[in-house]
């Protein structure tokens, strides 16, 4: 059920992103989950996209280093209760959250350890846990 990742390295320096999100635009991905993170030497794009095989194919023929990580995505809606109650629960049941970040179709991207039993736990308390093909599917007319 987790959702497929790509964090992609680039050198901090400025254009380094404008070339991924080209990359991708010019690929016809559709790009639901974007965050970045960085330090001093690098920073490290992570992206949610509808077809992340072909990303990280056009990624990596520009020689951009990619790791395809598994991901818990979980719906939110637009109340920040939703968003409070979850980091709660995970919290009060001792997950380990690695990172987490927003999603454009009111859903929440969530790293952790074990994937399966994050889900579980979240489903057992009401919250949907989504796909790749929900998680698109959301926000469509």
């Amino acid at each position: 059920m987790s959702v497929s990742q790509l964090s992609v390295f680039v050198e901090n320096k400025a254009g380094r992103v404008a070339e991924v999100m080209r990359l991708v635009a010019d690929q016809g991905l559709k790009v639901v989950g974007f965050t970045i993170a960085d330090t001093i030497d690098y920073g490290i794009a992570r992206l949610v996209v509808d077809r992340s095989d072909d990303a990280a194919a056009a990624l990596r023929e520009q020689g951009f280093t990619i790791i395809d990580n598994q991901v818990v995505c979980v719906e939110t809606g637009e109340a920040g209760a939703d968003l409070a109650s979850l980091v709660g629960l995970l919290s009060s049941s001792g997950i380990n959250v690695e990172y987490m970040y927003l999603t454009t179709r009111h859903a929440a991207i969530v790293k952790v350890e074990d994937c399966r039993q994050t889900e579980r736990l979240l489903r057992e308390n009401g919250f949907a846990v989504l796909d790749g093909e929900d998680l698109l599917a959301m926000g469509q007319c």
